[in-house]
């Protein structure tokens, strides 16, 4: 009996640390592009983490991953906010300073 309980633990921890470990590191599939058109540099980011991206300021976003991204005013992502959709063409968002990939 006790073989047994200890089996059942030890597979419920495998399964456990094989389900966490082959979670995907980013939380976006696809591109990302914080730009300043018309003639500004753009920023792409490949697939981006999760959490806030802060960096140098942008006014257009292409969210072209599978997740929908919130950008701000703040260099902190807090404050206002816009959302963008995902696979959207440049996207004028006035200038902000951070952006938000979701968990």
């Amino acid at each position: 009996m006790r073989l047994a309980i200890r089996f059942a633990v030890a597979s419920t921890l495998a399964a456990g640390i094989l389900g966490v470990t082959s979670m995907p590191s980013s939380a976006a599939t696809g591109t990302l592009t914080l730009s300043n058109p018309p003639s500004g540099p753009s920023y792409v980011h490949v697939n981006p983490p999760r959490g806030c991206i802060t960096g140098a300021g942008f006014n257009a976003v292409t969210n072209n991953t599978n997740a929908p991204v919130t950008v701000y005013a703040d260099a902190f992502c807090q404050g206002f906010s816009l959302v963008v959709t995902p696979g959207t063409t440049p996207t004028p968002v006035g200038p902000r300073l951070s952006v938000s990939i979701p968990f």
